[in-house]
């Protein structure tokens, strides 16, 4: 449980408040007004995921603290290697999801909505909140289809101990991917002002 409220903890902070802090700037007329600063636009977007990043590794940290301290949850130090790498690579792939999400929807409202409408349903069937072997086949296919379950499952694996198999690795591999199909969305879809004006 600890791993998976880990990743559901850096996915809301980089898919959710991520795109939806970008969409109010956007708004707001502040990234218009960015553009004509020596920053680069790319290290705008970098630092926010950066920020990402060490938000989600804090949240990860605090979330075990109260496992390790609480609950009979141990992570012995032979882990922390395997953990850190899965943990780091879904909050990149879940901000890399969440600037496709700006990129292809205008409002703050509407990016905070779309993201929790995808965020919360799919927890349910990426062995988050419950993890049960007979979901429906669709409903399992789905699953699969994104990364959030393979992000789970690498978690799990991870943290657990136990030898990092095949299964652990091919997750990272679909994290790889997703990352791959968000910042390629972003790249050719993000603006920099509201479409509106």
């Amino acid at each position: 449980l600890a791993a998976a409220f880990g990743i559901y903890g850096v996915a809301t902070t980089a898919f959710v408040n991520l795109p939806g802090s970008i969409a109010d700037q956007r708004a707001q007329l502040v990234l218009k007004r960015m553009r004509g600063t020596p920053l680069p636009p790319w290290a705008y977007l970098a630092g926010r995921v950066l920020a990402a990043v060490v938000l989600g590794v804090v949240t990860v940290v605090l979330i075990f603290v109260v496992a390790v301290v609480f609950f009979p949850v141990t992570l012995p130090p032979s882990t922390w290697l395997a953990t850190t790498l899965v943990f780091v690579l879904a909050i990149v792939t879940f901000a890399a999801c969440g600037l496709a999400l700006v990129s292809l929807i205008d409002g703050p409202q509407a990016v905070i909505a779309v993201a929790l409408c995808v965020l919360l349903p799919l927890s349910f069937i990426s062995d988050i909140f419950i993890s049960t072997p007979t979901l429906p086949t669709l409903l399992n296919a789905i699953g699969w289809a994104f990364p959030l379950r393979h992000a789970v499952h690498a978690a799990v694996a991870a943290t657990s101990g136990a030898a990092l198999d095949a299964a652990f690795w091919t997750d990272l591999g679909v994290l790889i991917l997703w990352t791959g199909i968000g910042l390629l969305l972003a790249r050719r879809s993000f603006h920099w002002e509201p479409r509106s004006r």
